[in-house]
Order: C-alpha cells, then structure tokens, then sequence
C-alpha cells in the first residue's frame, strides 16, 4: 500500500464533517480498496495505514467505517458507487468490493441492525451489475 488518498480523504471527512457535501460529489479515490479491507477487518491493512498516517488502528478503522457508510451510501449513490467502484470498474473489482463490504456488513461480524439495511443495497447493487445484460441497462437508464 503505497497510496493513501483514500484513507486521508477518510480521515478527513472523520474530522471535519462538514466537508461530507464536497466529497460526495467527488469521485472516488482510486485506492478505495484499502479502505474497505480496513473495514472488514483486515488487520495488515489496517496495521500498514496505521503506521503511514501515524494515526492509531482504532482511528484509521472508524475513519473507514464513517467514509463508507456517509460516502458510499449516501441517498443519491448510484449502485458503482454502493461497491465503491466506478462504472468502468470490471466485474473482478465489483465482486471483490461486494466481497469485502459483505464481510464487512455479515451479520455475524456486526451487532449493529441499521447495517442490514446497508447489506441489502450491496446485495441489490451487486445483483444489479453482476449480470452482463442488468448492467447494460442499468448504464443505459
């Protein structure tokens, strides 16, 4: 991991909340991977950005979380932007985001119930664009 941008931006919006309307209409920093695999709690990710941001690991997850659940799932977010990709990102990169905001989201892993809601517009999302036919219209409306 040698590009931070993303968890920067995060902590950023952590910080300073006011900046949320600004980032949403930004788009997406192309390292976002990072930030989901810190959510769904993988520790060398999180450990790595830790130490490069200088921040402590509880910090850096909450950070992701928050981007996450106030970026990525604001109301006006399209389903790429629900995966955390953009509508160039190949089937590999939206499955792989599906994969690790799930694990994220998995029932079993969060105790939160407002996060269920958050798992059925993944899994709509992903239902959406996974099929090469649903896509193509999705893009075409």
């Amino acid at each position: 991991m040698t590009d931070l941008s993303a968890i920067k931006v995060a902590m950023g919006v952590l910080h300073l909340p006011a900046s949320l309307r600004r980032v949403r209409g930004e788009p997406l920093p192309e390292d976002l991977e990072t930030v989901l695999r810190i959510a769904a709690n993988d520790a060398a990710a999180e450990r790595q950005a830790a130490e490069l941001t200088e921040r402590p690991p509880d910090v850096v997850r909450q950070a992701a979380v928050f981007y996450i659940e106030q970026v990525l799932f604001s109301p006006d977010s399209d389903n790429y932007r629900v995966l955390g990709a953009t509508q160039d990102a190949s089937s590999q990169i939206l499955r792989r985001n599906m994969a690790l905001l799930m694990t994220w989201l998995h029932p079993d892993k969060n105790l939160l119930g407002y996060r269920a809601i958050l798992a059925a517009r993944v899994s709509t999302a992903w239902d959406t664009l996974r099929n090469p036919d649903r896509r193509a219209a999705y893009d075409a409306a």
